[in-house]
């Protein structure tokens, strides 16, 4: 399955994007709109996912980190059936930006919802598409210009 692929600019030096994603808790301002109930701590939650009047809780879990570039995280729902892998690569975009791109791709799908597949691929586009738009304003107040 062909992963999904998101992009923007923060106008923040990118160590300081990096330190702020890799706290999995100081995701929830940009992906409130679809991931609610947040439990956890920086490096694993617990998040309920709110689609199409239903909604599952599912774990996400940091797994490899490499500072300060890339963020690596592993999403499991379905009783382990639905996994999915969600890469954040941030790269100096001139001084003080950080371009972030973040890749989802699907490793594992319940035998059931793989009929499915393109209405949650669309779901999911345009969810994580207002998180990564939602994001620079959330990082930017959250981090002080320096």
């Amino acid at each position: 399955m062909k992963p999904l692929a998101f992009t923007t600019t923060v106008d923040r030096p990118r160590e300081q994007v990096y330190e702020h994603l890799a706290d999995l808790r100081n995701h929830e301002p940009f992906t409130d709109h679809f991931l609610v109930d947040w439990e956890g701590d920086a490096g694993s939650v617990r998040v309920r996912v709110r689609a199409a009047g239903r909604s599952e809780v599912v774990e996400v879990n940091s797994i490899e980190p490499v500072a300060p570039s890339r963020l690596v995280e592993r999403t499991i729902g379905a009783k382990g059936k639905r996994r999915t892998t969600g890469t954040y690569t941030l790269e100096e975009d001139g001084p003080n930006r950080t371009r972030v791109r973040f890749e989802l791709a699907f490793e594992a799908l319940p035998a059931i919802e793989r009929p499915l597949l393109p209405l949650t691929r669309a779901w999911i586009r345009r969810k994580n598409s207002e998180a990564l738009e939602r994001l620079p304003g959330v990082l930017e107040a959250a981090i002080p210009a320096g």
